[in-house]
């Protein structure tokens, strides 16, 4: 079954065209990658599947996630789907985060968003299992915390654990190690993975880093100047690309 299908996507911004007429689904279970160079159309593509973008965005196509349209006229539906339905994981936690809240204030905000019916022991204990989920166990340390005080990786694994919160079947991660050194990357997508496995989540991975592609995803669309190049299996694009944009791309890592 498709979780998500996106159809003839297609973003302007004042009358310019970023992302032109691409198409691509995603199934229960699935991971997914949206791979392009910077500019390429990748992140604007997974800002606007919930919405995200300024209202100067003009979209036109079709958002459906388990066959409901996701428009700016159903905003009630909208808001039902995001966080619920779908979570998001931002390229930076470090600007993600407010500097001036503590960690524990940011998750249980969170938390209560998506669970008002929790009771101040039942959110402590649900803000306690979110940090657990992410392989943060010294919670204590951690909730008293602000993000300056944390490592990127930590950070990181903090916007993971709040994407988690509303119990989303869907995770958007939006080039979720781009601010990691390589040791800590190799970390977070492998917590991403177990926890995408664990729950049985589908994943939109948007990325540039190939390699990475070929060790976590099952499918890939090759996105550049807006418009897809190649969609299909990760094992088909990598071995036999058809592609001359692809293979350029596969050639760069050879290197």
């Amino acid at each position: 079954m498709k979780i998500l299908d996106v159809k003839d996507l297609e973003i302007s911004f004042k009358d310019k065209k970023v992302v032109k007429g691409i198409s691509f689904d995603i199934g229960e279970g699935d991971t997914f990658a949206l791979v392009g160079e910077s500019g390429s159309g990748k992140s604007v593509t997974c800002s606007s599947i919930l919405r995200l973008l300024p209202s100067s965005a003009q979209i036109k196509g079709s958002i459906k996630y388990k066959n409901i349209e996701i428009n700016w006229e159903q905003f009630n539906k909208l808001k039902e789907i995001r966080g619920k339905e779908i979570g998001y994981i931002p390229q930076n936690p470090i600007t993600s985060l407010n500097p001036v809240k503590s960690i524990y204030s940011q998750i249980k905000e969170t938390v209560e968003l998506y669970n008002p019916q929790l009771d101040k022991l039942e959110l402590f204990i649900f803000c306690k299992n979110l940090l657990a989920d992410v392989q943060l166990y010294d919670f204590e340390k951690v909730f008293q915390s602000y993000p300056f005080e944390l490592s990127g990786g930590m950070c990181q694994r903090i916007m993971i654990a709040m994407a988690l919160a509303g119990k989303p079947k869907l995770l958007l991660a939006d080039e979720p190690t781009t601010a990691l050194d390589v040791t800590i990357q190799a970390e977070i997508m492998t917590l991403l993975l177990e926890t995408t496995k664990k729950k049985g989540l589908s994943l939109l991975l948007i990325t540039h880093d190939l390699p990475l592609v070929a060790q976590t995803c099952k499918r890939v669309a090759v996105i550049k100047d807006g418009e897809i190049q190649e969609y299909g299996s990760v094992q088909d694009i990598f071995t036999q690309p058809q592609n001359a944009y692809t293979k350029s791309l596969l050639d760069s890592i050879k290197l």
